[in-house]
This record gives structure tokens, C-alpha cells and sequence, in this order.
């Protein structure tokens, strides 16, 4: 083991004193510590009279022992001395940890506990009687920097961080992926190779934060590896975002082989972090690396914004705030600073204004082409004027500005269609829309055909609708149409799918349903509709037409069979289902 970063004493501290009102309780400075350098201690063997002299309690507000493979032995006592029963858990809340066993020890009885992971935090639920003294030890071991900041929790406050760690991640790679998805959005409308650096920069970031949070370790890898891969990709690609960014190549020739140089640093560190075990030399190696990268996109970005390159401003305010949090992180993980969850969530708030600077930066580069673009147009005109060109000379250049504009509408029209493609809620009823119900009909179709099998589509419309809108207001036919949608939602199988056709019509799409099962279902909901009572209008009936799809369907095929189906029901009377 490389060091420690923690003060001993040679004295067992003594029990820590609760009761029902214990809330929330940094356990650190409460607690004793042994170091298994030979990894082969069971529990057994530490929590012996005999072997409590290994043990060294810590003066500190968290444990940091940097990067090491032994194995991490801590242990704490609690009293009990209310007369009611403590319920509550103990929040281990970083989430670097590879593997993790807790044990209590309760008078004269040893029980192993079950720690919880909620990908954050570990949470190992502990129950003490009135009166009762408890003896927790917990054993952890990591291939990365261990940091460790045990905090006694009451069920409550457990609850609380809890919800605020699931809605605060939830936030934060949410905003992340809306990010990356728009981005790659406009590289594909645009063609314009910013928007895909930037797009790769913010998948690197995406799996970064979530090595950091502990996401990785749930939905890809069990331990945190491949972090160091993770900050070399997202540096690969800030690289080769602020090369482009900047125009190196043209504005600043000087510097080109300086960005191959890191390009190529990055890769190398890179592949080979993938192929390595992380150790302290790896990890500091790589520290230094990362400073002199973030030292020349903040020098790369300064000379941009010196020579007047649109955006770079924010460039440097990106690289000052991630560098930041990337500082305060690393300081955290080898013990330089305590353990805060609020130093712990500064790193998150970095990130996000590092991305924002970025995008603004973009914005930034627009704006100066739009004003840019504009200048061409009017010295054009005055040049046009001083000249006393010919009126054809004038239409051609007047066709050609025409052309220009025509060409930037429709890039952005192909944009905007590109936005709304992965737009799919209706507004009023909350349903999906039809573009993403034509996605899924496609789907269905060639499962279909793949695997032989049919499903039923359902095409429902309000009876009278036209009428309550006219009678009561457009706002009050909304309400019933999101009232109906809700109740769709509510008597459908998990699997079937409602969403709004068109301003009209509801469809139900029912995979592998036949037209006998289709029927019943559809009977169910027109019975229910014509039995419920909704808010403004009382009651209301809907009418429902119903298909079932064929080997060689196309979309139009089944669709055009729902609205015959429905077009039936209408005619025969409404309130009724009908087959085609």
C-alpha cells in the first residue's frame, strides 16, 4: 500500500451513544481500522478479543487509503440507550468499492449483514434493541482509490438521501443524454463535424459521471476499471472538438503537431489503461497527463479567443470548471480533502457547467456566422450599388443569395424534422403520436413476417366529439380526450400500445392477438367508456373499429382496414365495435 491519509491513536474508542432520535451520523471519526496487507483475515479472526490490538482507531472525517489491493478492515460500536428499538442503515456513499461485506455483532450473537446497493451508495440495514450494544464491522477491498465515509442513518433520513441521490443522477444523465442526442441530431442535419466532437465528448462525459456515481458498475462493468479509459476517451475527443473548434490547422499551424502529439498521448494512455491494472503509478501518470492536456486546451483556447475566433471565451470557462471539479475529485479519492457529498456532487455541477459553456460556445459560433453572413450579403449590395451593375447581374446575384437562403431553410427544416422524430408525446392526451406509432406498426409488420404470427390494431374515435367541442369549447373536448386516454392507459395489457392517430382517433396496437382476442378487448373498452362518467360532459360512448394483420401487410394495408372497420361502426349506429 502506497499511504494512508488518516491520523491513529493506539486507545478502542468507545461506543457511540443513540437513541430514536438519531438522525444522521458521520461514523468515521467514531470508528477503528485494520489494514489486511495479506488479504486472508476472515471475520472470524478480527472480531476476537486477541486481535483488537490491530485495530487503530482514526481521527478523521473520512478514510482515504489511495490505490491499494489489501483488504480494508473497519469496525464501530453503537449503544442503543433509548427504550425503543433503532431501525435504520448505515450509507457507505461512494460507490468505488469492488466488493463489500458487513457483520454485527449483537452481545453474544454474530450475524452477517446484506449491504444494499443503490449504484450511489451501499446501504446495510441494522436494527439494534433497546439497550443493546452492537459491534458492526465491515471489510472492503478495490482495485481504485478506496475512499470510505461510513454514515449512520435513521429509516428517514435513509429514505431522503435515497431519493435525492436517484433524483439528483437522474438529472444530471438525463441531461446528458438529451445533450448527446441533440447534438448528433444537428451533425446529421448539419454535416457539421462540431456537432459530432461535441456528441463524442459528451458520451465520454456520460460514462464518466457514471463511473464516478457508480451506474457504470451496475449496467456494464462490476468495478471501475475502465475509469482511466473513460477520461482518456472524453479527452480524445475534447481534442479533437477544440481542434476543429479552433480551425487549428489554418489559424494556428504552429500548434497542429502539438494537438497529434496529445492526440496520440491520449490514445496510447488510452489502450493501454484498458489492458492494465489500476495502480497508483497509472494514476498518477495519468494525473499529470490530464494536467498538461487541460493546460493546452486552455492555452489552445486563449490564443482563439486572442485572434478573435467566436466562442472561445467559453471555451476557456468550459476547461476552467471541468478542470475544477476534476481537481477537487482526484484530491477527494486520495484523501487530501475529506469526504463531503457536497464536494462529492461539485464535480456533477462542473461537468454540467462545462457542457453549457461548451453549447454556448456553439450558439456563440452560430451568431457570429449568421451576423458574418449577413456583412457578405450587405458589402455585396453596396458593392452591387457602387458598380451600377446591370439588372441581370443584379437577378443572378439576387438568385444566388436566394439559393443560399433556400439551402440554409431547408437545413434547418431537416433539423427541425430530425427534432421532431424523436419528439413522439402528444401534448393534450400524453399518448405517443404518430410518428412513433408508425415506428412501432413497422416493428410489429416485420415481426410479423419474421416469426408468422398476427397482431390486432384497434381504431377508436369519440361519438359526438365535434359536437361537445362546438356545445362546450375546444378546451373541454381536450379534457375528455386526455380523460379517455387515461383510461385507455389504465385497461390495456402492459404490452399493447395507445396513442393519439390523428386530431380524432385513438389506436390500440395488440401484439400477437388474433381477431377473436382483439374483438373481446375492444368490447372491454367501448363497454368501459360507455359506463364511465367524465368531469365536464358526464358520460360520452366511443366508436371502435378493429383488424388483425395479414402475412403481406403493408402500414397503409392495416391502417386503411382500422378506418374501414370504424367507418362501419359509424354507420351502424356508433357506440359499437365493428371487424374488417
Amino acid at each position: 500500500m502506497f499511504f494512508i491519509f488518516l491520523a491513529t491513536q493506539i486507545f478502542a474508542l468507545e461506543a457511540l451513544k443513540i437513541d430514536e432520535k438519531s438522525d444522521k451520523i458521520n461514523l468515521t471519526p467514531h470508528s477503528e481500522l485494520f489494514v489486511d496487507a495479506q488479504n486472508h483475515f476472515s471475520f472470524e479472526a478480527v472480531s476476537q478479543d486477541s486481535f483488537s490490538d490491530n485495530f487503530h482507531s482514526i481521527n478523521a472525517q473520512s478514510i482515504a487509503t489511495g490505490y491499494t489491493n489489501d483488504t480494508v478492515w473497519i469496525r464501530f460500536g453503537l449503544l442503543n440507550e433509548s427504550a425503543q428499538r433503532f431501525d435504520g442503515s448505515i450509507e457507505m456513499p461512494i460507490p468505488w468499492i469492488d466488493t463489500m461485506e458487513a457483520f454485527v455483532q449483537l452481545d453474544e450473537e454474530m450475524h452477517t449483514l446484506t449491504p444494499q446497493n443503490d449504484a450511489r451508495s451501499f446501504f446495510v440495514p441494522l436494527s439494534i434493541a433497546p439497550m443493546q450494544k452492537a459491534t458492526i464491522y465491515i471489510k472492503t477491498k478495490s482495485q481504485n482509490a478506496l475512499l470510505l465515509a461510513p454514515t449512520l442513518h435513521s429509516q428517514k433520513s435513509a429514505a431522503e438521501r435515497l431519493t435525492y441521490t436517484l433524483l439528483f443522477n437522474g438529472m444530471l444523465m438525463g441531461v446528458v443524454l438529451i445533450m448527446i442526442l441533440y447534438n448528433f441530431i444537428n451533425f446529421l442535419a448539419l454535416k457539421n463535424r462540431n456537432y459530432l466532437y461535441y456528441g463524442l465528448y459528451l458520451v465520454g462525459l456520460f460514462f464518466l459521471m457514471g463511473t464516478y456515481y457508480g451506474y457504470n458498475r451496475e449496467l456494464f462493468f462490476q468495478n471501475n476499471t475502465l475509469a482511466p479509459l473513460t477520461i482518456a476517451f472524453s479527452f480524445l475527443a475534447a481534442l479533437l472538438f477544440v481542434g476543429h473548434f479552433c480551425q487549428v490547422k489554418e489559424n494556428f499551424p504552429q500548434l497542429k503537431r502539438y494537438l497529434t502529439f496529445f492526440i496520440m498521448a491520449t490514445l496510447v494512455f488510452g489502450l493501454f489503461a484498458l489492458v492494465a491494472a489500476s495502480n497508483t503509478l497509472l494514476m498518477y501518470f495519468f494525473a499529470l497527463l490530464a494536467s498538461l492536456l487541460f493546460l493546452f486546451l486552455f492555452y489552445l483556447s486563449a490564443k482563439a479567443h486572442k485572434a478573435g475566433i467566436s466562442g472561445a471565451l467559453y471555451l476557456i470557462l468550459a476547461w476552467i470548471f471541468l478542470g475544477l471539479g476534476e481537481l477537487v475529485a482526484f484530491a477527494m479519492a486520495l484523501g487530501f480533502i475529506a469526504y463531503s457529498s457536497y464536494l462529492y456532487d461539485l464535480f456533477a455541477l462542473m461537468v454540467v457547467s462545462n457542457i453549457l459553456m461548451i453549447a454556448s460556445a456553439l450558439v456563440a459560433r452560430i451568431k457570429d456566422e449568421e451576423a458574418e453572413f449577413a456583412s457578405k450579403v450587405e458589402k455585396e449590395q453596396e458593392l452591387s450599388d457602387r458598380l451600377n451593375l446591370s439588372k441581370k447581374e443584379l437577378r443572378e446575384i439576387n438568385e444566388k443569395f436566394e439559393r443560399k437562403i433556400t439551402r440554409l431553410e431547408a437545413e434547418l427544416l431537416q433539423a427541425n424534422k430530425a427534432y421532431e422524430k424523436v419528439t413522439t408525446k402528444d401534448e393534450i392526451t400524453g399518448l405517443y403520436g404518430k410518428a412513433k406509432l408508425e415506428e412501432i406498426l413497422t416493428s410489429e409488420l416485420h415481426r410479423a413476417k419474421r416469426y408468422d404470427y398476427v397482431f390486432g390494431v384497434i381504431v377508436m374515435n369519440i361519438d359526438g366529439l365535434k359536437e361537445i367541442n362546438e356545445k362546450h369549447g375546444r378546451e373541454v373536448g381536450n379534457s375528455l380526450m386526455k380523460e379517455i386516454a387515461d383510461l385507455l392507459l389504465h385497461h390495456v395489457r402492459y404490452l399493447d400500445t395507445v396513442g393519439r392517430w390523428s386530431d380524432t382517433e385513438y389506436i390500440v396496437i395488440c401484439p400477437e392477438t388474433d381477431m377473436q382476442n382483439i374483438l373481446v378487448a375492444a368490447r372491454h373498452l367501448q363497454m368501459l367508456i360507455e359506463k364511465s362518467k367524465f368531469f365536464f360532459v358526464g358520460s360520452a360512448t366511443a366508436s371502435f373499429g378493429v383488424t388483425s394483420s395479414k402475412r403481406d401487410d403493408t402500414l397503409e394495408d392495416v391502417m386503411k382496414r382500422g378506418y374501414q372497420a370504424l367507418a362501419l361502426a359509424k354507420t351502424n349506429g356508433k357506440n359499437r365495435v365493428e371487424e374488417v
